[in-house]
């Protein structure tokens, strides 16, 4: 008789990991992340090599930016070199605080003019960073400006060291000292409050006027020029979550814009390593005079499908104690992975967030592992999820973007730019009804100008472009997003249809 194949259970261990809770999925956050990150030559070797020059690592949300930083934290761990770490917060990074007094202040006010100011804050605020692990206490941090400013300007050296830290030596945030140095620079300037004037002018040659007036700011470039040949040890300095406070506004650009010219600066010592992570769209938006002298820094994080597939392949073996073939041909239907990647935006975050929606959906209805019904719910809950973060994504430029998008629902997949203009004219009605014409006032404009309109969509990833009815839809280009017209056809992209009921 023959031998009946027991069932196996692939979720009996029933993982806890569920969207509410992505600690356990977002690589950036994992100390398990060496143990199936892929593809480390690609990046993180980048990252980490003193004599490769890229710095800046830019691309879409959730395309493992973070999880190359993360990366670099668990090698140092691993040596014992975690102390000559240095990470930079979102709260410590002073352009948020800068927007909310700038109306206090001549300096931002003319952010444009300024440029070169910002930059020489960085540098020395970075500097200071730096200086903290070379000597821990306030006394080390003396000694150095000491040494670089000298006797002569005593009392300018005391301010300068009481403007970086307390009298207990306590470290105050970069947000702090900016904002302190920048009020010594204005009262040193001339700056009258009466008249809302400045002595000083600013000037990015630096020596246009005699400084006199300006010891502060002489110090502040001294020690910024003169630290990096003074260093013992070696540095990696991590910048993430960039866009945390970000909202696009002009002084904001400018002053990013200002770090990076400092990051490149500091980044000729080969002491000093640094690994930031930005996205693409914001790195595209902040000011940066010759934009091309970056492209050296500057590393785009891409992945190919494979790449995808093989970085959730390990991490669910790991977690549900499977083998890696086993992932994709017992755990998963075949062919379920084809059906993942075509509902995402081909993020490794995107992939693996759907995947583990699957799997907490099978063990919610008590099943061995990801059947077809267990995907398609999956599918709508991971949909709907989606259509938030995007309207979370873009707040700021196209505030109230998912209830825009929620009026597509029950179109059909596919349009042409007639369906974009009708979709316009209902907000409006909506937004009249509503009282919130000045915030969907970027919509509104669809229903005289639909392709307009269509380009916002397209370029937030919502809609794909057909260049008739019968065309394939695609991802538009930068360059295809200024070719649009009213005979392109437009199709919702894969990610947002089952939330939208789509014919």
């Amino acid at each position: 008789m023959a031998k009946i194949r027991k069932e196996r259970n692939y979720l009996m261990f029933r993982p806890d990991f569920s969207n509410g809770d992505l600690d356990h999925v977002v690589a950036e956050r994992d100390d398990l992340l060496a143990h199936y990150y892929v593809g480390k030559e690609r990046f993180v070797t980048r990252a980490a090599s003193r004599d490769d020059q890229a710095s800046i690592f830019v691309g879409p949300k959730g395309v493992g930016k973070s999880a190359i930083l993360q990366m670099i934290r668990l090698d140092e761990r691993s040596h014992g070199d975690a102390a000559r770490l240095i990470e930079i917060s979102p709260d410590d990074l002073a352009f948020n605080a800068l927007v909310n007094i700038q109306h206090r202040t001549p300096i931002l006010d003319h952010a444009a003019q300024n440029t070169w100011l910002f930059t020489s804050l960085w540098d020395y605020v970075l500097c200071v960073e730096i200086l903290r692990r070379e000597d821990s206490d306030r006394s080390g941090v003396g000694v150095f400006l000491e040494k670089v400013i000298g006797t002569k300007y005593e009392a300018e050296r005391r301010r300068l060291l009481n403007l970086t830290l307390a009298d207990d030596g306590t470290q105050s945030t970069m947000t702090d000292k900016m904002l302190a140095l920048i009020s010594a620079i204005e009262i040193e300037g001339g700056y009258d409050e009466g008249k809302g004037s400045m002595r000083l002018e600013m000037s990015n040659t630096h020596g246009s006027r005699k400084t006199e007036d300006l010891k502060l700011l002489q110090l502040i470039n001294n020690v910024a020029r003169q630290l990096p040949a003074n260093l013992r040890h070696e540095y990696y300095i991590l910048i993430d979550d960039l866009d945390l406070h970000w909202t696009g506004s002009e002084l904001q650009n400018y002053f990013l814009g200002a770090m990076f010219l400092s990051i490149r600066k500091l980044s000729r010592s080969r002491n000093v390593k640094f690994v930031v992570a930005i996205r693409k769209n914001i790195y595209r938006q902040i000011h940066l005079d010759e934009r091309d002298k970056f492209s050296d820094l500057v590393c785009e994080v891409t992945w190919t499908k494979d790449d995808v597939k093989k970085m959730v392949e390990r991490r669910l073996a790991m977690i549900l104690s499977v083998t890696e073939n086993e992932v994709w041909t017992e755990l998963f239907q075949p062919g379920f992975f084809e059906l993942i990647w075509s509902h995402t935006d081909e993020t490794p975050r995107a992939v693996i967030r759907l995947a583990v929606t699957a799997i907490n959906t099978a063990i919610r209805n008590s099943h061995l592992r990801v059947d077809q019904s267990d995907m398609q719910e999956a599918l709508r809950e991971f949909s709907d999820d989606r259509i938030s973060d995007l309207a979370d994504l873009h707040r700021y430029a196209y505030p109230l973007l998912g209830l825009v998008i929620r009026e597509f629902r029950g179109q059909t997949k596919e349009f042409p730019a007639d369906v974009v203009q009708e979709v316009a004219f209902r907000i409006a009605e909506m937004a009249r009804k509503n009282m919130t014409e000045p915030k969907l006032s970027w919509a509104i404009q669809g229903f005289e100008e639909p392709v307009l309109f269509a380009r916002i969509l397209v370029a937030c990833g919502f809609l794909k472009v057909k260049e008739h009815r019968t065309a394939m839809a695609r991802i538009a280009s930068e360059d295809q997003l200024e070719k649009l017209s009213p005979q392109n056809w437009f199709a919702v992209h894969p990610t947002y249809v089952p939330a939208l009921d789509l014919k």
